[in-house]
């Protein structure tokens, strides 16, 4: 295993960060020398918030508090970087989170940390998509060290991965 990501800090509208507990986690991948990443999150302790994100990345001073919050945290325990699981973001954010992952990156990687994002896959570009609209693949891989498709339980709870109907039906 390269990389263990905690889940989650959860991003605040504030810029501030609530951690998890993650002390044990640390040691262990540290003791198995595995990189740790801080995973942030738009989760707001029952839901991933679009309101949340949208404040966030909408105000310059919050974004930039985030981003010294994310590196501060980086640098106070140890992790080699950040990996950013903003979900159900606005479509209209779009542009305003190519924008947060650019300052995010150069901000980072003027420390020696890396960025990533998780995202669910998409099989074409739709900007206007709910859920998936925020993502635009092309401007965010190059602006990241690499991404993580969520590719598990892609559907819904009760029902057979969506990646495999998709698979599937392109083959018929």
């Amino acid at each position: 295993m390269t990389y263990f990501c905690t889940f989650s800090y959860q991003a605040r509208a504030d810029g501030s960060l609530e951690a998890p507990k993650d002390d044990v986690a640390l040691r262990a991948a540290r003791a198995q020398r595995i990189r740790p990443l801080v995973t942030v999150t738009n989760f707001d302790g029952t839901n991933f918030n679009p309101s949340l994100a949208h404040t966030i990345l909408a105000n310059a001073s919050i974004r930039r508090r985030l981003i010294d919050n994310m590196a501060s945290t980086c640098k106070a325990k140890g992790y080699g970087g950040v990996n950013v699981d903003f979900e159900h973001m606005q479509p209209e954010d779009r542009p305003l989170y190519n924008q947060f992952i650019a300052q995010l990156r150069d901000s980072l990687h003027a420390q020696g940390l890396s960025v990533s994002i998780a995202m669910g896959p998409k099989t074409a570009d739709n900007p206007t998509q709910s859920w998936m609209g925020a993502f635009d693949y092309k401007t965010l891989g190059s602006e990241v060290d690499f991404l993580m498709l969520m590719t598990y339980e892609w559907g819904w709870v009760g029902g057979p991965p969506l990646a495999g109907i998709l698979q599937h039906n392109s083959h018929s």
